[in-house]
């Protein structure tokens, strides 16, 4: 008896430890330390297990920033501060085996180059500083990858991104961040991410766990967008128009965009690129904004053991059809827009006759099925 217990216990000593849950982060609390003109951050890039369905249902392992001392987030810690902020990084590789480069865009420095990257290289366990000077108001995205194939096409390890943004005051203004994340594990045999493994989300959480969103007809809306994704997402506003007040990206992607203050109902996002936008609901109701790709706006891949195995049975790509064709995921957010304070009740419209409609569908020969 003896003999089993003592081996049961090595078996409990060479099970591995769980991995600490990546918490949802909705980009309201800056993280860090400003004294004096200096943002002081410590970052760590930490093995997590990612609940995008919220803590209750399955979950997929994944690599994402914590602020030193405290639970990693999905995305990382958001970076705030004003114009002329001096920013110090610390960030400290804590993943066995990967060797990571932290990136921060040089546009923050006001580089003119545009697509210029300031970095550091940290090979496992190892930590680095990164001081960059916070000269351009403007959103951005900080990042981290590794030298795998999958990573050279991403162009950021799992969940190792977060927003950066520069206020061009030292009060920033009354607006909401929200970071796009897009997760894949693989590539197809030409290089190319496979469509059907991505996991999508927005501030860690995909659809229908995403953040309800409540404002008032007749307020200023203001957004900032921030994908920090190697995927294009085309974000769509129902209801109503919304204005580009900002949109930034290398000169490569500005050369695609419009002009700022153009008004639309979706804006086409290239991979980590941002804008500012700018709405105002005419009308109560619920809405909804997101990206008008349609596989980043249904349900994702099983998550977890169990479900991962029936989808390896199934044909590449399959998934049920109540799933694929009935249901949302992804990247949607609820947008319910309440009435205005002193607003009067719609009087009831008359009733009239209704008006039957015939419908009918043709098959186009010019066309597949």
């Amino acid at each position: 008896a003896g003999g089993l217990a003592h081996r049961g216990d090595a078996r409990e000593r060479t099970r591995p430890a769980p991995l600490p849950t990546a918490v949802p982060n909705d980009n309201r609390v800056p993280a860090g330390t400003l004294r004096d003109g200096v943002l002081t951050l410590a970052l760590e890039a930490r093995p997590t297990m990612w609940h995008p369905d919220g803590d209750s249902l399955p979950g997929m392992p994944v690599e994402a920033f914590a602020e030193a001392g405290r639970a990693p987030t999905a995305p990382g810690p958001l970076v705030r501060v004003p114009a002329g902020t001096a920013l110090r990084f610390t960030v400290r590789n804590a993943l066995p085996h990967d060797t990571l480069t932290f990136y921060v865009p040089a546009r923050v420095a006001g580089d003119a180059r545009g697509t210029a990257l300031d970095s550091i290289v940290l090979v496992p366990g190892a930590s680095g500083e990164l001081r960059v000077h916070a000269a351009r108001p403007g959103s951005y995205v900080y990042r981290a990858n590794g030298r795998t194939a999958l990573d050279r096409v991403l162009r950021m390890r799992g969940l190792l991104g977060g927003a950066l943004i520069v206020d061009s005051t030292a009060a920033p203004p009354r607006d909401r961040v929200f970071v796009l994340l897009g997760i894949n594990d693989s590539l197809t045999s030409y290089g190319v991410p496979v469509t059907e493994r991505a996991v999508v989300a927005v501030n860690g959480r995909a659809w229908p766990r995403t953040e309800r969103l409540a404002v008032t007809v007749g307020d200023t809306v203001r957004w900032r967008l921030l994908n920090a994704s190697a995927d294009v997402h085309p974000m769509h506003l129902h209801g109503f128009y919304f204005r580009v007040d900002d949109f930034d990206a290398p000169p490569s992607a500005m050369a695609a965009a419009g002009p700022p203050g153009r008004m639309v109902v979706t804006e086409r996002m290239l991979p980590y690129t941002t804008m500012t936008v700018t709405w105002v609901p005419e009308r109560a109701g619920n809405w909804l904004f997101h990206c008008h790709y349609q596989p980043h706006a249904r349900p994702h891949r099983p998550l977890g053991p169990e479900p991962a195995t029936a989808a390896r049975a199934a044909p590449h790509g399959a998934m049920p059809h109540a799933a694929m064709a009935h249901e949302m995921g992804g990247l949607v957010m609820g947008v319910h827009v309440r009435p205005h304070a002193g607003a009067r009740a719609a009087t009831a419209a008359p009733r009239v006759a209704p008006r039957e409609l015939r419908l009918v569908a043709e098959r186009d020969a010019g066309f597949p099925d």
